[in-house]
């Protein structure tokens, strides 16, 4: 399991964090997931959203990330995900310290979306599984916004 502490990786977006690409064919989907970020955060921030932290990583199809975090007591937090051209269905889950769900998104898109309504201080965990992905690896993008 990965651990990133809260607020501890902020980013500019277009900054790609375990990505080497080196000028390969892999920058085209590292660019492809980094704009729609973008556009997820000037979507949240319409909302009263602000983006706390960004990871971007590469999964193959039927793999996942498991991330542990801390977040700020009494802060509302959502997890958007976005994925690459080739990555048809990308699913994310959030549990609370006791391995229990506390929210998920298993429908059939490439958009999971999930929220942890008021965080109580204890760690959480978050998932995101590569359910399907045509071309492997597949990148993706997950944006943590509190409000």
């Amino acid at each position: 399991m990965k651990s990133l502490k809260h607020g501890s990786v902020k980013l500019a977006l277009g900054i790609t964090v375990g990505l080497a690409t080196a000028g390969t064919h892999a920058d085209i989907y590292v660019d492809s997931i980094a704009e729609q970020i973008s556009g997820v955060t000037d979507s949240m921030s319409e909302e009263g959203w602000t983006m706390e932290s960004i990871v971007m990583s590469k999964l193959n199809e039927n793999s996942d990330d498991t991330w542990s975090f801390v977040p700020t007591r009494g802060q509302r937090y959502r997890l958007v995900a976005v994925c690459d051209q080739d990555c048809p269905d990308i699913d994310l889950f959030i549990y609370d310290h006791r391995d229990n769900l506390v929210d998920s998104d298993e429908e059939e898109d490439a958009f999971p979306v999930v929220t942890l309504p008021s965080a109580n201080g204890n760690s959480y965990d978050y998932t995101v599984k590569m359910y399907s992905c045509s071309a492997e690896p597949c990148y993706y993008a997950l944006g943590i916004y509190t409000q």
